[in-house]
């Protein structure tokens, strides 16, 4: 146990396919057929009644700023390769991890992941993981499916595991290969990639680490964005990434930025902490413009934001790893900094998670 110290990242580790999909890899036939949609789609949202909050106007306007851009803000995304699977990205991404953490697979006391698109149902594909990465028998192995809110998920279970002493370090892994549940010629494709993350949590000095965090369920839309048959079950046939309920995506995407600046507010109240405290605010991209717009609705005037969509596109679970990945490598986030993770997976579940960076003296 470490009872005067806090549950931390101890390190981050990331694979991208290596093949790349730009945006010349569709025909301008294709690309025009995706602008002409997309322009009647902003036109219903022009002529639409003002949204009632100011986070809702925020989103919308941010929105209507990429109207003419069919790929809105997308220049490649990472794309998996036929003959690999999610496991083969997640065993890359986490043996990354391990390095980075300096910790061996031995180590490991407990494992959570979260494959987006798994091989097979009915199995748990991180115990696939797990013999590929060689770890011990006792070691917890299950799956955590909270769609992109994922990771935040996973660390809200792994924490207390590690503070109470149940499990001395973590493994948490993400990976999302949606390609595979969408036609290439639907524009949705030009807003996705695939990609695996993995992050070991584990014992660091007081103070640091998780420091507060909020989260809250809304199951009154549950089909926004799902595999299945469109119109029907995902075992009546072949299943694809659509929308299933319109008017809920709407609700959804008009809510965004309000849920985001709710979920930052309460998890700064439960770490003691202000917006003038935060250094790095980092959010799951489903679109390009949300981290920046997210970041102004909720005051966070001296936080850094990372965007990464315009080369990865949505990677669902993935994004906060990623960002959290390209933060450190930048230099946006340091030792000591205060760093805010919001995230909301379709269902819903949302919420933010706010972390002291490195490891103090555990």
């Amino acid at each position: 146990m470490n009872p005067a110290g806090g549950v931390g990242v101890l390190g981050v580790g990331v694979h991208l396919p290596p093949a790349v999909r730009r945006n010349d890899a569709w025909s301008a036939t294709v690309v025009a057929g995706w602008a002409d949609a997309q322009a009647r789609r902003m036109a219903a949202v022009r002529a639409a009644p003002p949204l009632a909050t100011a986070g809702g106007r925020a989103a919308v306007a941010a929105m209507l700023a990429d109207a003419d851009d069919p790929f809105e803000g997308g220049v490649e995304r990472h794309i998996l390769a036929a003959d690999a699977t999610a496991t083969d990205m997640e065993a890359a991404a986490a043996t990354a991890a391990l390095a980075a953490a300096g910790v061996e697979p031995g180590e490991i006391d407990l494992v959570l992941a979260h494959s987006a698109v798994p091989e097979y149902l009915l199995s748990n594909p991180a115990c696939e993981l797990h013999h590929r990465l060689g770890l011990a028998p006792a070691c917890l192995t299950v799956e955590v499916q909270a769609s992109a809110y994922s990771f935040l998920a996973q660390l809200a279970l792994a924490a207390p595991m590690i503070a109470s002493g149940r499990a001395r370090r973590a493994l948490l892994v993400q990976s999302t290969a949606v390609s595979r549940l969408l036609p290439a010629d639907d524009q949705v494709a030009a807003r996705i990639g695939d990609a695996a993350t993995a992050v070991v949590v584990g014992p660091v000095g007081p103070g640091h680490g998780v420091v507060g965090d909020y989260h809250r369920t809304d199951g009154s839309h549950p089909r926004t964005l799902i595999a299945s048959v469109p119109g029907g079950r995902w075992y009546d046939g072949r299943s694809i990434m659509h929308v299933g309920d319109a008017d809920g995506a709407r609700h959804s995407f008009a809510g965004s930025v309000d849920q985001g600046g709710e979920a930052i507010a309460g998890a700064l109240a439960a770490a003691g902490l202000t917006a003038a405290d935060v250094g790095l605010l980092a959010v799951h991209h489903a679109t390009a413009w949300i981290g920046e717009v997210m970041r102004r609705h909720a005051g966070l005037d001296r936080a850094r934001t990372i965007d990464l969509y315009p080369r990865t596109g949505y990677v669902f679970s993935t994004s906060i790893p990623l960002a959290l990945a390209a933060a450190v490598e930048t230099g946006a986030l340091a030792d000591g900094d205060v760093a805010v993770l919001v995230a909301a997976g379709t269902g819903m579940v949302y919420g933010a998670t706010v972390l002291r960076w490195g490891r103090g003296r555990s």
